[in-house]
């Protein structure tokens, strides 16, 4: 069924981006490990002399890419609630597609006589829709 090959697609790109989206968690927690690091190693080693300006300088170019990679972070975590909203609406399809598919097959047998009548009874009773005459 086309339904079940968009299901289907939409599993692949999701498991896509997911994979794509641990991977940047990786990456960005990596790089902003090694900026917090860094830093608390800058702050804890107090030197005065003349390169102080340019520590200052570095510190707060630091501070620029703390604050990025912290921003990059968020929106990697608002991008995982947006997945998961996503995978939690898809879940809900497939459901309700179950849910329509199995009504329909069950719609057909009736129509064509198939499995749903071998569970009828002996004394239940069968309209034929068919006959007008």
């Amino acid at each position: 069924m086309n339904i079940s090959s968009t299901l289907e697609s939409t599993d692949k790109q999701i498991a896509a981006i997911v994979t794509a989206q641990k991977a940047l968690h990786i990456e960005k927690g990596s790089k902003l490990e090694g900026t917090m690091k860094k830093k608390s190693l800058t702050q804890s080693s107090s030197a005065s002399s003349p390169d102080q300006a340019k520590k200052r300088v570095k510190s707060a170019d630091d501070s620029d890419q703390e604050a990025e990679l912290i921003q990059d972070n968020q929106d990697l975590c608002q991008s995982d609630a947006q997945i998961q909203t996503l995978l939690t609406q898809q879940n809900e399809m497939k459901s309700s597609f179950q849910s329509i598919s199995s009504a329909m097959t069950k719609m057909f047998e009736m129509l064509t006589g198939t499995s749903v009548s071998s569970s009828l009874g002996e004394d239940d009773e069968v309209a034929d829709i068919f006959d007008l005459a």
